[in-house]
């Protein structure tokens, strides 16, 4: 069997079973697991029967809602590989706000650059700021021990030099610990109970630690802004993803602890996704 034939019957495989770009999956499936480069997919390069029995296994787990991320094991963030899988958080682009908002923030940030991550999950946020802005000391709080792990390995395979801490982000003795920080992010659980009913098949795949945001899906947002505060010095930013349509008490939140120069940012879909706010 060539590689052409191959993505062709995983093409009709997943098209059969009515996933969401399915042509898109079958390309992404077939590069990595035949080891070809975009262009030799096409070929008539030759694959084994064990390659192409590898094959139908993946795109039989991606029929059953299994999340392409999942599956390769790896998706890029931020032009950086991260290792992605069961327990843990798969990065998404509107995530990249978050991370733009920050490095604008630290690009006129006195030295040192201390920076925190909390809800860290993959580690995307955390690394992506440390790769783009080598003047900062930044650090990743994260309370799951399965996505520690995934933690740990993408700071090895990014070369960060990122410190993971293991912790809660509502933990008062937890923010005590902290001063001084130039900026403190967070894409932390956002989805209210009614979302959590009417997940996507994938996205049910996904752990519900990182996803249930309480009844409202606001319940972070009303702790994190006075209870991180004081971690902050003066002039520093906390920065927070947010779900769509929660700009308006989010911003509230943050007014009610004592920010200023509150902020609304959109994502590259015009979305609201980013509200930050200055100690």
């Amino acid at each position: 069997m060539t590689a052409r034939d191959a993505l062709a019957q995983i093409r009709e495989i997943l098209r059969g079973a009515e996933i969401p770009d399915a042509d898109f999956d079958a390309l992404c499936l077939c590069e990595d697991l035949l080891g070809c480069r975009p262009m030799a997919v096409h070929s008539d390069k030759t694959i084994s029967e064990r390659m192409f029995a590898a094959l139908l296994d993946a795109a039989k787990k991606r029929c059953e809602g299994v999340p392409l991320q999942y599956i390769l094991g790896e998706w890029e963030f931020f032009g950086l590989p991260f290792q992605v899988g069961e327990g843990v958080l798969i990065p998404r682009p509107d995530t990249e706000t978050l991370v733009e908002t920050a490095l604008n923030h630290l690009s006129c940030a006195p030295a040192p650059k201390r920076v925190l991550d909390l809800c860290s999950g993959s580690g995307c946020v955390a690394i992506a700021i440390e790769k783009n802005c080598t003047a900062a000391e930044v650090s990743a709080l994260e309370i799951s021990e399965q996505a520690q792990e995934y933690l740990r390995q993408n700071i090895t395979l990014n070369h960060s030099s990122v410190q993971l801490i293991a912790g809660d982000a509502l933990s008062e003795a937890q923010a005590a610990e902290f001063e001084n920080l130039s900026l403190i992010t967070a894409n932390p659980p956002y989805l209210t109970a009614q979302d959590l009913t009417a997940l996507q098949r994938e996205v049910g795949f996904e752990p519900k630690l990182a996803l249930d945001g309480g009844e409202d899906g606001l319940m972070f947002y009303r702790r994190l802004p006075a209870l991180w505060k004081n971690s902050l010095c003066v002039g520093g930013m906390l920065a927070v993803e947010i779900g769509a349509g929660q700009e308006e008490d989010v911003c509230a939140f943050l007014a009610a602890a004592g920010y200023r120069e509150i902020r609304q940012i959109p994502d590259y879909t015009g979305t609201i996704r980013v509200i930050c706010g200055i100690r």
